[in-house]
């Protein structure tokens, strides 16, 4: 399946079998094409739907996940505290090249992910807790 934005402001999506035409009437997009009818000027108009589409899904993905955004936010705060605080401010940095920092930062992640004990789990890892449950081999 593919989509895309003719010249009438519709989504064009493309299913194997069949293309269809999506009307898109409504004050939410109106507003979206007002804002795009702004953004005109610095975009060629082949490439206007690649520009607006792409926020009008990132703004419609916020609208849903909203119920949960306090609890999402406060989970993300958590975490890259403790990154911050385990991984990065005890260690000098200065030498390390992009590649060097990124790759400490995957480690990191992969042993919060998969190794670190938690006492929540039983004092077990995130991956022997999920294999006691049956759920990982």
């Amino acid at each position: 399946m593919g989509w895309g934005i003719n010249a009438t402001r519709n989504i064009r999506v493309n299913y194997p079998e069949r293309q269809e035409y999506i009307p898109m009437a409504s004050p939410l997009s109106d507003l979206v094409w007002s804002v795009a009818d702004l953004l005109r000027g610095d975009h060629k108009q082949s490439d206007y739907g690649k520009v607006i589409l792409p926020f009008t899904l990132l703004r419609r993905l916020d609208c849903v996940l909203e119920p949960t955004k306090d609890a999402v936010l406060a989970a993300c705060e958590g975490f890259f505290g403790r990154l911050k605080n385990e991984m990065y401010y005890n260690r000098n940095w200065s030498t390390a090249s992009t590649v060097d920092f990124m790759k400490q930062i995957d480690d990191y992640i992969r042993w919060y992910n998969l190794e670190r004990i938690k006492m929540s789990l039983g004092a077990m890892s995130p991956v022997e807790y999920r294999v006691s449950l049956g759920l990982a081999a």
